[in-house]
Formats: C-alpha cells, sequence, structure tokens
C-alpha cells in the first residue's frame, strides 16, 4: 500500500516542470483575483508594469510578459486606444517597434506594483530569506540557461 507522500510524488507530482507551472499557478493566485476585482487584465499589469520604467522593443516585451507576439500585437492595440501605452519607432533602427507608457499607464503601474510587492512578501513569508534568495537566483539561472539555449 503507497502511502500519502508516495503519492504526491508520483508522476507528475515530482516533475519540475509540473511544478513550476503548479507554483507560478498558485503563487499568482490572489493577485490575479485583486487584479480582476480592480477589472484590470493580467496582460494590462503584466504590459505596463514592464514598460513602466523603461521603454522596450515589442519582441523584448513578448518574452517578458510570456505572450506571441501576434496576441501581444492585439493588447497593445487596446491598451494604446485606452492612452495606457505608445508605440515608437527610433531612428536607430526604423524596423523595431519600442513600447512606453503613457503618463496615465505609468500611474496605473505605480499604482500595482505595491500591491504586487505586497503579494510577493506574503508569498515569500513561507519561506526564509536565505532560501527566498536561492530560489530566485536559481529560477534566472534555469531561465538565462534556456532562453539562451532556446533562442539558437
Amino acid at each position: 500500500m503507497k502511502t500519502q507522500e508516495q503519492d504526491t510524488l508520483a508522476y507528475p507530482f515530482d516533475y519540475l516542470a509540473y511544478l513550476l507551472a503548479r507554483a507560478s499557478t498558485s503563487v499568482s493566485a490572489e493577485f490575479h483575483r485583486e487584479l480582476r476585482r480592480l477589472g484590470i487584465p493580467v496582460s494590462t499589469w503584466r504590459i505596463v508594469a514592464s514598460v513602466s520604467e523603461k521603454a522596450r522593443s515589442v519582441s523584448e516585451l513578448a518574452g517578458i510578459v510570456l505572450m506571441q507576439q501576434p496576441t501581444l500585437s492585439k493588447a497593445l492595440d487596446r491598451l494604446e486606444a485606452q492612452g495606457l501605452v505608445e508605440r515608437e519607432r527610433r531612428e536607430d533602427s526604423r524596423r523595431k517597434v519600442y513600447v512606453k507608457p503613457t503618463e496615465k499607464g505609468r500611474m496605473l503601474a505605480e499604482r500595482l506594483k505595491p500591491k504586487a510587492q505586497l503579494h510577493e512578501q506574503e508569498v515569500l513569508k513561507e519561506l526564509t530569506p536565505d532560501e527566498a534568495r536561492k530560489l530566485k537566483a536559481a529560477l534566472r539561472r534555469l531561465i538565462r540557461h534556456y532562453e539562451r539555449d532556446n533562442s539558437t
């Protein structure tokens, strides 16, 4: 007879990709509920937060906000119509389109960032500060490694 611990560690419960996806969904759920209460789509938050301090190319932004470029382009159309972002071409690179926030978009990001930071603090209470630092460092390392492998 299997113990409960053996059941929990059976596939897929000990599979890293599953654990990462499940952790992301679980950890994000409360903040996403808060965004819904405020009437703000998750994609809007991700986009305005990602460009709030630095204009980004559409291709760079797509990677950051975890969207395919065609889907991102539609979202950017909507956010431009709402007055939250602007797209611009730069003289140094006529082919690249950059996204930057409007004042309204920057204000939205600045209003939401403290809520996101508070949510993160709440989530990280489950870990010691050293565990949290090591977890983030390990995840960044995995992301860099696999993004580098997938870009070739």
